[in-house]
């Protein structure tokens, strides 16, 4: 649960993430990670006014079935170089979304373990130093 959202917002952004992330090779498809449940760590530092445009616009997508939300991510991602009519708020629209979703993606440890990063902070310096 997320202490921003209503159950049928998370359902959205599942949606959106399925759409962007169906799951390839070896990758999970985005609803079959846990990452939602860290949804809120990104929420909370979110401004009142961006989180309220989310929420509007999570809560109309969730009437839509997955067939349309990926119907409406290729339209955004035709819109990003395009100048069309209202282009500045898709291309706004679909940066939100992809940072979102794609933040919390590869925050799930089974993907950053698939992806292959590992940090290493290189110390010898340090101990040599003592």
């Amino acid at each position: 649960m997320s202490k921003h959202l209503n159950p049928s917002q998370i359902k959205a952004i599942e949606k959106i993430g399925d759409a962007l992330i169906p799951g390839e090779q070896d990758f999970p498809r985005f609803s079959e990670t846990s990452c939602v449940r860290d949804l809120d760590r990104v929420l909370d530092y979110m401004p009142a006014q961006d989180l309220g445009d989310l929420k509007t616009l999570l809560s109309i997508l969730a009437l839509f079935p997955l067939a349309a939300v990926r119907a409406l991510m290729r339209l955004l991602e035709l819109a990003f170089n395009q100048a069309v009519p209202g282009g500045g708020l898709l291309r706004l629209i679909r940066i939100g979304l992809r940072g979102l979703i794609f933040t919390l993606y590869y925050s799930d440890p089974r993907v950053v373990e698939r992806v292959g990063y590992h940090v290493d902070v290189y110390t010898a310096d340090l101990a040599a130093e003592k």
